[in-house]
């Protein structure tokens, strides 16, 4: 049984792996051929007639075979990710897919749940050397801490080796470039 399935686990990926060097924009192909609206608007329908249907769903996935499988992936081309998201046009799946994260906000980390932590932050980081990615932060007033060691000159003339200062600190909006995330799991 396990010789099948690791057979059954090597010609996906190996179909995967050829589709992609064949077609780059596989991926892209097959989402933009999506009709986004019907598919969320059938989601939609089947989550209200059954609601536990991505628990089923979910629960029916064999979440080591399938993590086997994204973990082999990633290792054979770190720069999958990259390619996928990369070849996608995002717009139309961003509603469903926000829809379906609120809806199950555990999802993610079940699926998750089983992939190598070490394959995972590499393909991530991956996509951010290989995108740039800016990020806007809007930060509020705030107060620093700061404890400055003073020269030996000026520590013995006010009898201290260094002095605390809490400026108050205005930053306003600033561009942030994404270049790493680690993803850790929880240790329980």
């Amino acid at each position: 049984m396990r010789v099948a399935a690791r057979l059954e686990t090597k010609a996906y990926i190996d179909t995967i792996t050829a589709l992609m060097k064949e077609n780059p924009m596989f991926i892209s192909d097959v989402v933009s051929g999506l009709d986004a609206e019907s598919l969320s608007k059938s989601i939609n329908v089947i989550l209200t007639e059954k609601p536990v249907f991505i628990s089923d769903v979910v629960s029916g996935l064999d979440a080591k075979s399938s993590s086997k499988v994204v973990n082999t992936l990633l290792n054979e081309n770190p720069a999958l990710i990259s390619e996928i998201i990369g070849g996608m046009d995002t717009d139309p799946l961003v509603e469903p897919i926000a829809a379906l994260f609120e809806d199950n906000p555990g999802l993610l980390a079940d699926l998750m749940g089983q992939l190598d932590e070490d394959t995972l932050n590499a393909a991530i980081n991956d996509l951010f050397e290989e995108n740039d990615i800016t990020v806007v932060a809007e930060l509020p007033e705030q107060r620093m801490e700061a404890t400055v060691p003073l020269p030996p000159e000026i520590a013995e003339l006010f009898g201290q080796k260094e002095i605390t200062l809490k400026p108050m600190v205005t930053i306003g909006s600033m561009d942030v470039r994404v270049t790493k995330i680690i993803i850790k799991k929880e240790s329980k």
